[in-house]
């Protein structure tokens, strides 16, 4: 997973990996919730900067790119058309959702960058058995970009 604050330096991650060896390919995180941003929107927040990062991106490697999506905007097929284009050879659509613990004795925050991400069994689908428990905020998420994508 190559984890980047700018286009450049998803680049140089890619290309270190891709010089060390024993790489198939690479999932852009584009949606990291854990980390701040210096006042600027994740990349995956905005489909022009996924289409920049992953065509970058793809300049430098003929490995597989999975473009990892965050939830959390107001078009995710947008998001997805715009990481084909960049040449993503798929997307993950569901990072996790931007999310808040309070502790509440201390009526604070218990993460340091106030915010993180949730994940799990509440947003995905469970299996038990012959039954398939499907969650509603995954399957939102889904639905537009398998309708959208053009392969």
């Amino acid at each position: 997973s190559v984890m980047g604050h700018s286009v450049g330096e998803f680049v140089e991650v890619t290309e270190i990996l891709d010089k060390a060896g024993g790489v198939e390919g690479f999932e852009l995180n584009l949606s990291c919730p854990n980390v701040p941003y210096g006042g600027t929107k994740m990349f995956a927040h905005d489909e022009q900067m996924i289409e920049e990062v992953v065509s970058a991106v793809r300049a430098a490697t003929p490995k597989t790119l999975i473009a990892k999506l965050g939830p959390d905007v107001s078009d995710i097929g947008r998001m997805a058309a715009a990481a084909e284009a960049g040449g993503a050879d798929a997307v993950s659509l569901i990072n996790t959702f931007v999310a808040m613990v309070i502790d509440v004795k201390t009526r604070k925050p218990v993460l340091a960058n106030k915010t993180g991400g949730l994940s799990g069994p509440c947003i995905r689908h469970e299996r038990d058995g012959p039954r398939t428990y499907r969650r509603p905020v995954m399957r939102k998420v889904i639905y537009r970009p398998q309708k959208n994508a053009s392969r």
